[in-house]
């Protein structure tokens, strides 16, 4: 025990030491082409600081968590500190003209330094981030597992529970033992736990539990040979190790440019594969955007169609009827039903409702279309009022059921939860239509000024 202890203050007074003598001249550094900054070391051997004052390190401070948050340099930061000055002088004309074209030069250096494609290369905020562009960009749905270790970091994770939780994915963890070092084994036990329904292989390059290099290589060639996709958390290894993505064979690698690389905070890459094509979606934010405005737009337009029907069955002072109304009841219902139709269908399909909640939102569906066509074959009067009332409050209920899911997965809530309170709405709007149905003498359309 002695002897460890001993060890460890060398090790440490070794550290204050090189700090403290320098490692490397103070002349200069250039930065990607830019004019280089006074004061600091062109060269340095792999992996020593530039200079003795090269971090800002506060005084005394040995530092060693590199592998949570690495240390900016200096002159990147006064780099960094440059751009942003510049950007702040005109917002829109440098970051939409020279530091955009910035950018992409960055994006083709950080491409070349991973060994793939630019147009594979994302630039992101974090590895966390990646991991979740990849998990919430893949078309994943309920059935469909994800296989990873018990070994994972809370970033390269927790995307993968959310997407459990919202798309009913089922995740198997394989387990990595600490003293863990045998690469056979690893890739023996994450083969017997592929099932015919797994669809992706997550795992880490570099353990930052344990510090396992993980064989991706090997993992990879296995995913492919089952069909599956390899996603690999890579935020200890790029800067720390050589990473050749081509080489090990991944279709998405995401890793972080604030560990080991030493880059500002908040910057991040994430690699994908050309092979993916279109499996992965732009971005978690942008996935289902369009059909679920266009849906929405189609409902809202087949409801102001039942409102000139009710105002000119009801109260016409509102103003003259649409064109619509002048072709025809019959042929305005036509319209209206297939507009409702398709508002329906493309809901469901935007908000990628697992069958229990899509069965709920289709019921408000066809209790308007059941409106309209018991509307479009009635002359009488009364009844078309009550036929455009149930069928206002079924387009109400579905409206409202799309806020509640869009608003309770805002807040995380799992598709049961969702499924619980959608069927409380439509539970609610059914007594509802039962009441319009049974009662309706207490239906009122068109409004008195």
């Amino acid at each position: 025990m002695s002897r460890t202890a001993h060890t460890r203050r060398d090790f440490l007074h070794t550290l204050g030491a090189l700090s403290a003598a320098g490692l490397a001249s103070r002349t200069s550094v250039v930065t990607g082409g830019e004019t280089p900054v006074a004061g600091y070391s062109t060269r340095a051997a792999r992996g020593l600081a530039l200079s003795p004052d090269d971090f800002a390190f506060a005084p005394g401070l040995v530092y060693l968590q590199t592998g949570s948050l690495g240390p900016t340099p200096r002159p990147v930061m006064e780099r960094t500190l440059v751009a942003w000055k510049q950007l702040e002088l005109d917002p829109v004309a440098y970051g939409y003209g020279e530091q955009e074209h910035a950018m992409d030069d960055v994006r083709a250096q950080a491409a070349a330094f991973l060994h793939c494609k630019t147009e594979e290369l994302v630039l992101t905020r974090s590895t966390t981030d990646g991991m979740n562009w990849v998990a919430q960009g893949l078309t994943l749905a309920a059935g469909d597992r994800v296989l990873t270790t018990d070994q994972e970091h809370p970033g390269g994770r927790a995307c993968w529970d959310y997407v459990a939780r919202r798309y009913g994915v089922s995740l198997d963890v394989v387990a990595i033992p600490p003293g863990e070092n045998n690469a056979h084994s690893v890739v023996d036990r994450m083969e017997r736990a592929i099932t015919p329904r797994t669809r992706v292989l997550s795992f880490s390059h570099l353990l930052s539990s344990t510090g396992l290099r993980m064989p991706v290589a090997e993992l990879s060639a296995l995913a492919r040979a089952r069909g599956c996709i390899a996603v690999v958390d890579g935020a200890q290894a790029v800067g720390g190790i050589a990473v050749d993505v081509k080489a090990l064979g991944c279709h998405a690698y995401a890793t972080s440019g604030h560990k080991w690389l030493l880059a500002p905070k908040g910057t991040g890459l994430l690699y994908l594969s050309e092979e993916l094509g279109t499996a992965i979606a732009g971005g978690p934010w942008e996935r289902a955007d369009a059909p679920l405005v266009g849906g929405l737009f189609v409902l809202f337009f087949a409801r102001i169609i039942l409102k000139d029907l009710r105002d000119r069955l009801g109260d016409t002072s509102f103003g003259k009827p649409t064109l619509l109304l002048r072709i025809g009841k019959r042929a305005t219902c036509t319209v209206s039903m297939a507009g409702a139709a398709v508002g329906t269908a493309v809901l469901i399909a935007g908000l990628e409702l697992p069958a229990t909640i899509a069965l709920l939102f289709g019921s408000c569906g066809l209790g308007i279309e059941w409106m309209l066509l018991r509307l479009a074959r009635t002359d009488d009067e009364r009844a078309e009022q009550v036929a455009i009332g149930i069928a206002a409050r079924a387009g109400n209920g579905l409206l409202l059921a799309v806020l509640a899911v869009l608003i309770l997965r805002a807040q995380g809530a799992d598709e049961r939860a969702i499924g619980a309170v959608i069927g409380c709405l439509v539970a609610v709007f059914a007594a509802s239509f039962l009441d319009a149905a049974t009662h309706p003498e207490r239906v009122r359309i068109g409004y008195k000024a």
